[in-house]
């Protein structure tokens, strides 16, 4: 029997993506996925400049079951990479986004006990 902590963290999870789950697409060169369905957080960095600019980035935390970050005809699931492009189509707009680390971390990051599920940071392209 699993910890109860971990089934709870995976139908909530299931839940949440099931409500409010994106439809995604993974590229990696001429590799590409299949439609997975991913939840989605997002953030907006500003940084400004020496001159007085101001620089506003949108980034994006995609939540991938690790199963399915592959790409067609792998056996086997990949992890993620810098420069692997996620597409994501909202209300009728394209948008895409490069998988890249957040400040010092990683471009992505297990989370939840089994490690089931990552983490993946993106910026928009």
């Amino acid at each position: 029997m699993t910890n109860p902590t971990e089934r709870a963290f995976a139908t909530s999870r299931l839940a949440h993506k099931n409500i409010s789950g994106s439809s995604i697409t993974i590229s990696r060169g001429l590799k590409s996925s299949g439609v997975v369905v991913a939840t989605v957080g997002e953030a907006i960095s500003i940084t400004y400049d020496d001159d007085g600019g101001t620089t506003y980035t949108k980034s994006r935390e995609y939540f991938i079951d690790t199963l399915d970050y592959r790409f067609i005809g792998d056996a086997t699931e990949s992890v993620p990479e810098r420069m692997d492009v996620l597409t994501e189509i909202v209300n009728g707009e394209v948008l895409t986004f490069q998988v890249t680390s957040a400040t010092a971390e990683e471009a992505y990051v297990y989370r939840g006990v089994q490690r089931t599920v990552l983490k993946v940071n993106t910026k928009e392209m």
